[in-house]
């Protein structure tokens, strides 16, 4: 299997939590980046916006690029580099995509919104809302023992729904 490239994964993520942006033309978007990631030793700048911003929520092909300043989603997931032509992007598997998207910021926070948007549309019955979070992250049903599992995980603590979310997004079949 081919994993998608990094701007249909993070607007994959956008649309599953709800939140994906899909007016057309303006400006471009700067998501947030950690100033640690491109400020070391000079004065570059980035007006990133921070991950709870509607503003970032276009679609990915609004993001500024910038070649000294590499947004850390799309640079993990095989983005081109941005000063040479490029007739095929690279595609590999790696052990920093899986870090990412347990510890990213825009990740956790795209999670959290797909829990808040699962208790509206699925109310509070953990097993109607594993059913659509199945259908909505993943295109299918669960599987009998996959929903007594999620029921069971999402009952486990407060921030169960959370947190069965931000594991979906973690999923293979998710990225693939």
């Amino acid at each position: 299997r081919v994993g998608l490239e990094a701007e249909i994964i993070r607007d994959q993520i956008l649309a599953v939590a709800g939140n994906l942006d899909l007016s057309l033309g303006g400006p471009c978007v700067y998501p947030y980046i950690d100033p640690k990631l491109f400020q070391s030793s000079t004065k570059r700048t980035w007006p990133g916006r921070p991950d709870d911003d509607p503003a970032t929520w276009r679609r990915s092909l609004y993001v500024y690029s910038k070649r000294s300043i590499r947004y850390p989603l799309f640079e993990t997931f095989d983005q081109p580099n941005l000063i040479n032509s490029c007739d095929r992007r690279n595609r590999s598997t790696i052990a920093p995509q899986a870090l990412l998207l347990m510890n990213n910021n825009f990740v956790l926070t795209e999670a959290k919104y797909f829990a808040e948007r699962l208790r509206r549309e699925a109310g509070d019955d953990p097993r109607a809302q594993a059913q659509r979070a199945y259908r909505l992250a993943l295109g299918r049903a669960p599987t009998a023992f996959e929903l007594a599992k999620t029921v069971d995980f999402i009952r486990s603590g407060p921030n169960g729904l959370a947190e069965f979310c931000h594991a979906l997004f973690n999923l293979n079949e998710f990225v693939y």
